[in-house]
């Protein structure tokens, strides 16, 4: 493969929009106190990397609660938004289920700050946790065709002659798949309240905890200003 070839694609733009600054990422902030023109000292260390793949967890939460929510929302009613419907459901699915893979975060695995929680679940809870798991692993994340993620088809299309003769004229392709399981997206939404409810305890707790250690550490957090790098806090 030529070096030309190899070249990661360049990310696609699209219009911000009306009202929303171009300029501003999407994204969440915990608590969402600082302002513009604060001052910000990044922090380094183990701590801090642990604490944003707990808010990446809550991100993800975040975009599940959102599309179980849409995807029976009076906004989205109507066959003419059929597929939106499925886009919400699937992007629940994949959203949720992404917490729970053995993808690394910025600490590494970040699956274990969410894994406890699931034991923390009633049994009703735990069934639809585990169905939504099944169901990203064997319908959304592939496609394997003649299962419930649905099934493809080629044939040859037309009418009959007057003789009773297949008349063909079209070869046609096909893949359907069902709708969407939207009572389960329902049952979901309550999961992602309950776990996303308990991991921004999880995020407030370890960032006091780091803010108890800030506090007394002013030397060293005003020489990391000063010098334009991060503070990474002291052993503990």
């Amino acid at each position: 493969m030529s070096r030309r070839a190899q070249k990661r694609p360049r990310p696609i733009r699209t219009p911000r929009p009306p009202g929303l600054d171009p300029n501003s990422p999407l994204g969440i902030n915990i608590p969402g106190k600082s302002k513009q023109g604060d001052i910000k000292i990044d922090v380094a260390g183990a701590e801090a990397n642990e604490l944003k793949d707990a808010v990446s967890l809550f991100w993800d939460l975040l975009v599940a609660d959102m599309a179980c929510h849409h995807a029976h929302s009076p906004e989205l009613a109507g066959g003419g938004l059929l597929y939106a419907r499925r886009a919400c459901w699937e992007t629940a699915v994949i959203a949720y289920s992404r917490c729970f893979v053995r993808g690394r975060g910025t600490a590494g695995p970040r699956a274990h700050l969410v894994t406890e929680l699931v034991d923390r679940l009633d049994p009703q809870q735990r069934e639809c946790h585990d169905y939504v798991l099944a169901t990203r692993n064997g319908q959304i994340a592939h496609h394997i065709d003649g299962d419930s993620s649905g099934s493809g088809r080629v044939y040859l299309a037309g009418s009959r002659d007057a003789d009773g003769r297949p008349a063909i004229s079209e070869i046609e392709a096909e893949w359907s798949a069902e709708l969407y399981d939207l009572p389960i997206l329902e049952r979901l939404e309550g999961v992602v309240y309950f776990i996303r409810t308990q991991l921004f305890l999880e995020i407030d707790r370890r960032r006091f905890e780091l803010f108890d250690v800030a506090r007394g550490d002013g030397a060293r957090i005003s020489e990391a200003f000063a010098k334009g790098t991060p503070w990474n806090p002291p052993p503990r």
